[in-house]
Protein backbone atom coordinates (compact mmCIF):
# COMPACT_ATOMS: atom_id res chain seq x y z
CA UNK A 1 0.00 0.00 0.00
CA UNK A 2 1.09 3.31 -0.34
CA UNK A 3 -0.56 6.92 0.71
CA UNK A 4 -1.18 9.53 -1.34
CA UNK A 5 -2.88 12.82 -2.18
CA UNK A 6 -4.62 13.33 -5.42
CA UNK A 7 -5.32 17.07 -5.83
CA UNK A 8 -6.54 19.84 -7.96
CA UNK A 9 -4.27 22.92 -8.95
CA UNK A 10 -6.09 26.09 -8.82
CA UNK A 11 -4.16 28.40 -11.50
CA UNK A 12 -1.92 28.70 -14.23
CA UNK A 13 0.26 31.21 -16.39
CA UNK A 14 -1.92 30.42 -18.88
CA UNK A 15 -5.34 30.83 -17.68
CA UNK A 16 -7.41 33.44 -20.34
CA UNK A 17 -10.56 32.60 -18.76
CA UNK A 18 -11.77 33.49 -15.06
CA UNK A 19 -13.26 36.18 -13.04
CA UNK A 20 -11.12 39.10 -12.99
CA UNK A 21 -10.72 39.08 -9.11
CA UNK A 22 -9.35 35.76 -9.24
CA UNK A 23 -7.33 36.49 -12.11
CA UNK A 24 -6.31 39.91 -10.98
CA UNK A 25 -4.77 37.97 -7.20
CA UNK A 26 -2.86 34.95 -9.47
CA UNK A 27 -0.93 38.29 -11.18
CA UNK A 28 -0.18 39.71 -7.53
CA UNK A 29 0.43 36.10 -6.19
CA UNK A 30 3.09 36.56 -9.48
CA UNK A 31 4.74 39.62 -8.88
CA UNK A 32 5.47 38.89 -5.41
CA UNK A 33 8.16 36.96 -6.77
CA UNK A 34 10.03 39.18 -8.86
CA UNK A 35 13.61 39.71 -8.46
CA UNK A 36 14.37 43.44 -7.89
CA UNK A 37 17.49 43.59 -9.43
CA UNK A 38 16.53 41.99 -12.82
CA UNK A 39 12.97 41.84 -13.39
CA UNK A 40 12.59 38.23 -13.44
CA UNK A 41 10.45 35.98 -11.42
CA UNK A 42 11.87 33.73 -8.94
CA UNK A 43 10.05 30.25 -7.84
CA UNK A 44 9.14 29.70 -4.93
CA UNK A 45 12.05 29.55 -1.89
CA UNK A 46 14.80 30.00 -4.85
CA UNK A 47 16.99 32.97 -4.44
CA UNK A 48 17.72 33.66 -8.53
CA UNK A 49 15.24 34.15 -10.82
CA UNK A 50 14.28 31.44 -13.59
CA UNK A 51 14.03 32.03 -17.22
CA UNK A 52 11.03 29.62 -17.04
CA UNK A 53 8.99 31.17 -14.86
CA UNK A 54 10.05 34.60 -16.08
CA UNK A 55 8.55 33.44 -19.85
CA UNK A 56 5.47 31.64 -18.39
CA UNK A 57 4.92 35.45 -16.23
CA UNK A 58 4.93 37.66 -19.23
CA UNK A 59 2.35 35.40 -21.09
CA UNK A 60 0.21 35.29 -17.77
CA UNK A 61 0.22 39.49 -18.05
CA UNK A 62 0.03 39.74 -21.28
CA UNK A 63 -2.89 37.73 -21.53
CA UNK A 64 -4.56 40.14 -19.14
CA UNK A 65 -3.40 43.40 -21.43
CA UNK A 66 -0.67 44.13 -18.89
CA UNK A 67 2.33 45.71 -20.63
CA UNK A 68 5.20 43.67 -19.34
CA UNK A 69 7.55 45.99 -19.88
CA UNK A 70 6.31 48.07 -16.97
CA UNK A 71 6.08 45.18 -14.23
CA UNK A 72 8.92 45.88 -12.24
CA UNK A 73 10.25 48.86 -10.66
CA UNK A 74 14.00 49.13 -11.69
CA UNK A 75 13.65 46.37 -13.73
CA UNK A 76 10.56 44.88 -15.40
CA UNK A 77 9.88 41.26 -16.72
CA UNK A 78 10.74 42.34 -20.32
CA UNK A 79 14.45 43.39 -19.09
CA UNK A 80 14.85 39.79 -17.80
CA UNK A 81 13.98 38.47 -21.09
CA UNK A 82 15.53 40.67 -23.57
CA UNK A 83 18.75 40.27 -21.15
CA UNK A 84 19.48 36.72 -22.20
CA UNK A 85 17.69 36.01 -25.29
CA UNK A 86 20.13 36.12 -28.06
CA UNK A 87 22.45 33.78 -25.43
CA UNK A 88 19.99 31.37 -25.60
CA UNK A 89 20.69 27.96 -27.07
CA UNK A 90 18.42 25.47 -26.04
CA UNK A 91 15.88 25.05 -28.83
CA UNK A 92 12.79 24.68 -26.33
CA UNK A 93 13.60 28.03 -24.25
CA UNK A 94 14.33 29.77 -27.58
CA UNK A 95 10.43 28.77 -28.52
CA UNK A 96 9.63 29.76 -25.14
CA UNK A 97 11.13 33.15 -24.94
CA UNK A 98 9.86 33.83 -29.12
CA UNK A 99 5.71 32.83 -27.14
CA UNK A 100 7.01 35.17 -24.45
CA UNK A 101 8.20 38.26 -26.14
CA UNK A 102 5.28 38.09 -29.11
CA UNK A 103 2.55 37.98 -26.50
CA UNK A 104 4.31 41.49 -25.30
CA UNK A 105 4.04 42.68 -28.35
CA UNK A 106 8.20 42.29 -28.91
CA UNK A 107 9.16 41.80 -32.27
CA UNK A 108 11.28 38.41 -31.37
CA UNK A 109 13.38 39.35 -34.79
CA UNK A 110 14.56 42.61 -33.78
CA UNK A 111 16.12 42.37 -30.55
CA UNK A 112 19.89 41.98 -31.78
CA UNK A 113 18.96 38.64 -33.69
CA UNK A 114 16.68 36.69 -34.89
CA UNK A 115 14.93 34.14 -32.97
CA UNK A 116 12.22 32.70 -34.84
CA UNK A 117 15.17 32.53 -37.72
CA UNK A 118 16.73 30.01 -35.50
CA UNK A 119 13.93 27.74 -35.00
CA UNK A 120 13.45 27.76 -39.12
CA UNK A 121 17.24 27.01 -39.11
CA UNK A 122 16.19 23.64 -36.97
CA UNK A 123 13.49 22.10 -39.32
CA UNK A 124 14.28 18.90 -40.85
CA UNK A 125 13.08 17.68 -44.51
CA UNK A 126 10.75 15.59 -42.48
CA UNK A 127 9.12 18.71 -41.18
CA UNK A 128 10.68 17.61 -37.74
CA UNK A 129 11.96 20.60 -35.56
CA UNK A 130 14.54 19.91 -33.22
CA UNK A 131 15.15 16.97 -31.29
CA UNK A 132 11.46 15.75 -31.83
CA UNK A 133 7.57 16.00 -31.36
CA UNK A 134 7.85 18.13 -28.61
CA UNK A 135 10.18 21.23 -29.78
CA UNK A 136 8.32 20.64 -33.14
CA UNK A 137 4.70 21.81 -31.53
CA UNK A 138 6.13 24.48 -29.67
CA UNK A 139 8.13 25.56 -32.97
CA UNK A 140 5.07 25.12 -35.09
CA UNK A 141 3.83 27.85 -32.23
CA UNK A 142 6.33 29.78 -31.99
CA UNK A 143 7.01 30.43 -35.74
CA UNK A 144 3.11 31.17 -35.95
CA UNK A 145 3.31 34.03 -32.76
CA UNK A 146 6.08 35.49 -35.04
CA UNK A 147 4.23 35.78 -38.04
CA UNK A 148 6.30 33.14 -39.71
CA UNK A 149 4.67 30.68 -41.81
CA UNK A 150 5.04 26.89 -40.86
CA UNK A 151 5.48 25.05 -43.66
CA UNK A 152 3.14 21.78 -44.72
CA UNK A 153 5.89 19.72 -43.95
CA UNK A 154 5.84 20.77 -40.34
CA UNK A 155 2.45 20.20 -39.70
CA UNK A 156 1.92 17.04 -41.33
CA UNK A 157 4.97 16.05 -39.14
CA UNK A 158 2.79 16.51 -36.05
CA UNK A 159 -0.21 15.49 -37.76
CA UNK A 160 1.48 11.96 -38.36
CA UNK A 161 2.63 11.53 -34.47
CA UNK A 162 -1.07 11.72 -33.14
CA UNK A 163 -1.39 8.49 -31.27
CA UNK A 164 -4.44 6.23 -32.37
CA UNK A 165 -6.92 7.35 -29.22
CA UNK A 166 -6.41 10.67 -30.71
CA UNK A 167 -4.28 11.92 -28.50
CA UNK A 168 -0.16 13.05 -28.41
CA UNK A 169 2.14 11.51 -26.21
CA UNK A 170 5.26 13.87 -24.90
CA UNK A 171 7.19 11.14 -23.51
CA UNK A 172 5.05 8.75 -21.30
CA UNK A 173 1.82 7.99 -23.45
CA UNK A 174 -0.80 10.31 -24.63
CA UNK A 175 -1.62 13.06 -22.22
CA UNK A 176 -4.30 16.23 -22.42
CA UNK A 177 -1.75 18.57 -21.45
CA UNK A 178 0.53 17.90 -24.89
CA UNK A 179 -2.41 17.27 -27.04
CA UNK A 180 -3.96 20.48 -26.19
CA UNK A 181 -0.49 21.91 -27.09
CA UNK A 182 -0.67 20.38 -30.39
CA UNK A 183 -4.20 21.15 -31.21
CA UNK A 184 -3.24 24.89 -30.62
CA UNK A 185 0.14 24.29 -32.55
CA UNK A 186 -2.27 22.53 -35.85
CA UNK A 187 -4.95 25.84 -35.41
CA UNK A 188 -2.34 28.69 -35.23
CA UNK A 189 -0.86 26.89 -38.15
CA UNK A 190 -4.32 27.37 -40.15
CA UNK A 191 -5.20 23.67 -39.96
CA UNK A 192 -8.79 23.32 -40.74
CA UNK A 193 -11.14 23.09 -37.00
CA UNK A 194 -13.14 20.63 -39.07
CA UNK A 195 -10.53 18.06 -39.96
CA UNK A 196 -10.20 14.15 -38.47
CA UNK A 197 -7.25 15.30 -36.63
CA UNK A 198 -8.54 17.98 -34.65
CA UNK A 199 -11.71 16.01 -34.31
CA UNK A 200 -10.06 13.22 -33.02
CA UNK A 201 -7.82 14.84 -30.35
CA UNK A 202 -11.64 16.82 -29.01
CA UNK A 203 -12.58 13.42 -28.33
CA UNK A 204 -9.65 12.72 -26.64
CA UNK A 205 -9.77 15.64 -24.47
CA UNK A 206 -13.40 14.83 -23.91
CA UNK A 207 -13.07 11.63 -22.88
CA UNK A 208 -10.73 12.90 -20.16
CA UNK A 209 -13.60 15.14 -18.17
CA UNK A 210 -14.59 14.48 -15.09
CA UNK A 211 -17.61 14.78 -13.28
CA UNK A 212 -16.70 18.69 -11.74
CA UNK A 213 -15.69 19.29 -15.43
CA UNK A 214 -12.84 19.52 -15.76
CA UNK A 215 -9.55 17.58 -17.04
CA UNK A 216 -7.55 14.27 -16.23
CA UNK A 217 -3.87 14.73 -16.67
CA UNK A 218 -4.72 11.11 -19.12
CA UNK A 219 -6.38 8.03 -18.96
CA UNK A 220 -3.98 5.70 -16.23
CA UNK A 221 -5.83 4.01 -13.97
CA UNK A 222 -4.06 6.38 -11.15
CA UNK A 223 -5.11 9.95 -12.65
CA UNK A 224 -8.46 10.21 -10.90
CA UNK A 225 -8.87 14.08 -10.81
CA UNK A 226 -8.87 16.89 -12.79
CA UNK A 227 -5.81 19.50 -12.86
CA UNK A 228 -5.22 23.46 -13.26
CA UNK A 229 -2.73 22.52 -15.64
CA UNK A 230 -4.72 20.71 -17.78
CA UNK A 231 -7.47 22.41 -17.36
CA UNK A 232 -5.92 25.48 -18.35
CA UNK A 233 -4.04 24.01 -21.48
CA UNK A 234 -7.08 22.41 -22.40
CA UNK A 235 -8.99 26.13 -22.38
CA UNK A 236 -6.39 27.29 -24.81
CA UNK A 237 -6.91 24.77 -27.53
CA UNK A 238 -10.67 25.08 -27.15
CA UNK A 239 -9.75 29.11 -28.11
CA UNK A 240 -7.76 28.21 -30.44
CA UNK A 241 -10.55 26.53 -31.99
CA UNK A 242 -12.73 29.32 -31.99
CA UNK A 243 -14.93 27.86 -28.97
CA UNK A 244 -16.02 28.56 -25.93
CA UNK A 245 -15.94 26.15 -22.55
CA UNK A 246 -19.81 27.08 -22.13
CA UNK A 247 -20.20 25.60 -25.41
CA UNK A 248 -22.45 22.38 -24.80
CA UNK A 249 -19.83 20.08 -26.20
CA UNK A 250 -17.06 21.31 -23.11
CA UNK A 251 -19.65 20.63 -20.25
CA UNK A 252 -20.34 17.97 -17.93
CA UNK A 253 -22.92 17.32 -15.65
CA UNK A 254 -23.41 21.09 -16.77
CA UNK A 255 -20.29 22.00 -15.50
CA UNK A 256 -17.56 23.97 -17.55
CA UNK A 257 -13.39 23.33 -17.02
CA UNK A 258 -13.91 27.05 -15.91
CA UNK A 259 -16.19 25.98 -12.74
CA UNK A 260 -13.58 23.36 -12.20
CA UNK A 261 -10.68 25.66 -11.95
CA UNK A 262 -12.31 27.19 -8.79
CA UNK A 263 -11.18 23.95 -6.67
CA UNK A 264 -8.36 22.90 -5.16
CA UNK A 265 -6.16 26.29 -4.62
CA UNK A 266 -3.60 25.02 -1.87
CA UNK A 267 -3.28 22.98 1.57
CA UNK A 268 -5.94 24.44 3.24
CA UNK A 269 -8.77 23.01 0.61
CA UNK A 270 -7.17 19.77 0.92
CA UNK A 271 -8.06 20.05 4.94
CA UNK A 272 -10.76 21.84 4.45
CA UNK A 273 -12.37 18.85 2.38
CA UNK A 274 -10.54 15.98 3.35
CA UNK A 275 -10.02 15.99 6.90
CA UNK A 276 -12.12 15.92 9.80
CA UNK A 277 -12.47 19.16 12.38
CA UNK A 278 -10.14 17.54 14.75
CA UNK A 279 -7.36 16.38 12.75
CA UNK A 280 -7.84 20.07 10.56
CA UNK A 281 -7.19 21.80 13.85
CA UNK A 282 -3.81 19.93 14.97
CA UNK A 283 -2.64 19.86 11.70
CA UNK A 284 -3.19 23.92 11.48
CA UNK A 285 -1.80 24.28 15.63
CA UNK A 286 1.47 22.53 14.45
CA UNK A 287 2.32 24.56 11.39
CA UNK A 288 1.57 27.70 13.19
CA UNK A 289 3.35 26.76 15.95
CA UNK A 290 6.28 26.52 13.44
CA UNK A 291 5.60 29.56 11.55
CA UNK A 292 5.97 31.70 14.65
CA UNK A 293 9.65 30.70 15.06
CA UNK A 294 10.56 32.10 11.53
CA UNK A 295 11.75 29.16 9.73
CA UNK A 296 13.57 29.47 6.98
CA UNK A 297 12.89 27.00 3.91
CA UNK A 298 16.30 26.17 1.49
CA UNK A 299 15.55 24.06 -1.74
CA UNK A 300 17.67 21.60 -3.42
CA UNK A 301 20.69 22.25 -0.48
CA UNK A 302 21.36 18.51 -1.25
CA UNK A 303 24.14 18.78 1.09
CA UNK A 304 22.04 18.46 3.93
CA UNK A 305 21.39 14.77 2.96
CA UNK A 306 24.19 14.44 5.98
CA UNK A 307 21.35 16.19 8.01
CA UNK A 308 18.61 14.65 7.09
CA UNK A 309 20.35 11.04 7.93
CA UNK A 310 22.14 11.96 10.99
CA UNK A 311 18.73 13.44 12.52
CA UNK A 312 16.86 10.45 11.32
CA UNK A 313 19.05 8.24 13.34
CA UNK A 314 18.85 10.25 16.19
CA UNK A 315 14.72 10.35 15.99
CA UNK A 316 14.85 6.68 15.74
CA UNK A 317 17.40 5.96 18.57
CA UNK A 318 15.44 8.39 20.76
CA UNK A 319 12.37 5.91 20.28
CA UNK A 320 14.51 2.55 21.46
CA UNK A 321 14.25 1.59 17.33
CA UNK A 322 16.99 0.72 14.95
CA UNK A 323 16.98 2.53 11.40
CA UNK A 324 18.01 1.29 8.14
CA UNK A 325 20.13 4.22 7.70
CA UNK A 326 22.47 2.22 9.94
CA UNK A 327 23.52 -0.27 6.65
CA UNK A 328 25.92 2.16 4.87
CA UNK A 329 24.77 1.16 1.50
CA UNK A 330 21.82 2.94 2.02
CA UNK A 331 23.18 5.87 2.28
CA UNK A 332 25.12 5.16 -0.53
CA UNK A 333 22.07 3.81 -2.51
CA UNK A 334 20.43 7.55 -1.95
CA UNK A 335 23.83 9.33 -2.52
CA UNK A 336 23.40 7.98 -6.01
CA UNK A 337 19.64 8.59 -6.27
CA UNK A 338 20.67 12.35 -5.91
CA UNK A 339 23.45 12.41 -8.36
CA UNK A 340 21.27 10.89 -11.23
CA UNK A 341 18.20 12.83 -10.53
CA UNK A 342 17.63 14.75 -14.04
CA UNK A 343 17.79 11.69 -16.23
CA UNK A 344 14.14 10.16 -15.71
CA UNK A 345 13.08 11.69 -12.37
CA UNK A 346 13.77 15.57 -10.43
CA UNK A 347 15.75 14.55 -7.54
CA UNK A 348 14.65 17.72 -4.97
CA UNK A 349 15.54 18.77 -1.63
CA UNK A 350 13.36 21.06 1.47
CA UNK A 351 15.82 22.15 4.38
CA UNK A 352 13.87 23.78 7.45
CA UNK A 353 16.08 26.03 9.44
CA UNK A 354 15.15 27.67 12.58
CA UNK A 355 17.35 29.75 14.69
CA UNK A 356 20.41 28.60 12.44
CA UNK A 357 19.58 24.90 13.00
CA UNK A 358 17.87 22.32 10.83
CA UNK A 359 14.91 21.40 12.06
CA UNK A 360 14.12 19.29 9.21
CA UNK A 361 15.23 17.75 6.07
CA UNK A 362 13.11 16.08 2.76
CA UNK A 363 14.15 14.18 0.41
CA UNK A 364 11.71 14.16 -2.73
CA UNK A 365 11.26 13.03 -6.44
CA UNK A 366 9.49 14.32 -9.06
CA UNK A 367 8.27 11.47 -11.67
CA UNK A 368 4.98 11.44 -13.81
CA UNK A 369 3.24 13.88 -12.26
CA UNK A 370 3.95 12.34 -9.08
CA UNK A 371 5.65 13.92 -6.05
CA UNK A 372 7.49 11.02 -4.17
CA UNK A 373 8.53 11.78 -0.04
CA UNK A 374 11.36 9.60 -0.30
CA UNK A 375 13.40 10.39 3.19
CA UNK A 376 13.05 12.51 5.92
CA UNK A 377 14.93 13.71 9.02
CA UNK A 378 13.19 15.98 11.69
CA UNK A 379 14.55 17.07 14.88
CA UNK A 380 11.04 16.60 16.30
CA UNK A 381 12.01 16.44 20.18
CA UNK A 382 13.35 20.34 19.68
CA UNK A 383 10.92 21.52 16.81
CA UNK A 384 7.59 19.62 17.86
CA UNK A 385 5.27 19.71 15.06
CA UNK A 386 7.94 19.78 12.30
CA UNK A 387 6.58 17.37 10.57
CA UNK A 388 3.30 18.07 10.26
CA UNK A 389 4.47 21.68 8.80
CA UNK A 390 6.59 20.11 6.09
CA UNK A 391 3.45 17.78 4.99
CA UNK A 392 1.77 21.15 4.47
CA UNK A 393 4.78 22.50 2.83
CA UNK A 394 4.99 19.36 0.84
CA UNK A 395 1.23 19.90 -0.56
CA UNK A 396 1.52 23.44 -1.49
CA UNK A 397 5.13 22.78 -3.44
CA UNK A 398 3.86 20.13 -5.52
CA UNK A 399 0.65 21.96 -6.39
CA UNK A 400 2.93 24.72 -7.72
CA UNK A 401 4.91 21.94 -9.87
CA UNK A 402 1.91 21.20 -11.12
CA UNK A 403 2.13 17.69 -9.71
CA UNK A 404 -1.25 15.65 -9.86
CA UNK A 405 -0.48 13.40 -6.55
CA UNK A 406 2.09 13.03 -3.68
CA UNK A 407 2.62 9.35 -2.87
CA UNK A 408 3.75 9.44 0.60
CA UNK A 409 5.24 5.56 0.01
CA UNK A 410 4.61 2.65 1.99
CA UNK A 411 5.68 2.99 5.64
CA UNK A 412 2.51 4.24 7.90
CA UNK A 413 4.56 4.80 10.86
CA UNK A 414 1.40 5.16 12.76
CA UNK A 415 -0.29 8.55 11.54
CA UNK A 416 -0.43 7.94 7.46
CA UNK A 417 -3.30 6.69 7.67
CA UNK A 418 -5.23 9.52 9.51
CA UNK A 419 -4.39 11.78 6.80
CA UNK A 420 -4.29 9.90 3.75
CA UNK A 421 -6.34 7.09 1.81
CA UNK A 422 -4.03 4.22 0.92
CA UNK A 423 -4.09 2.56 -2.15
CA UNK A 424 -3.28 -1.00 -2.93
CA UNK A 425 0.07 -1.84 -5.11
CA UNK A 426 -1.09 -5.05 -6.03
CA UNK A 427 -4.41 -7.21 -7.39
CA UNK A 428 -4.18 -10.77 -6.24
CA UNK A 429 -6.96 -12.67 -8.50
CA UNK A 430 -7.96 -16.20 -7.92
Amino acid sequence: MFFSLAFILVSSPLILYANSSTSQQSLNYLANFQDLNTGGLKEEYVDEPQTLETDWGIMAFSAWGYDSSTVGSSKSLIDFALSDACALTALTDIERRVLALESAGIDSAQIGCDLAHKIISEIKPSGQIGDGIISSVFGALALSAADQTVSDAAISYIEQNQKSDGGWDSGWGTESNFTAQAIMALASSGKSITSEVIDNAKTYLKNLQTDTGGIKYDGNEWSTESDAFSDAYVLQAIYALGENPDDSYWLNNGKSIVNDLEGFKNHEDYLTRGLKKNRRRNLRKDRNRILKQKPEIIINNFADFDYLVKISKKRFEERGMKTDWEDPRRIKTFEEVIKLGGKSYQTRMITVKINEEIAGVDLICLHKKTYFTLKCGYNVKKFHGIGNFINLLEIDDAIKLGMKKIDFLQNNYGWKNQYFQSQPLFKFRK
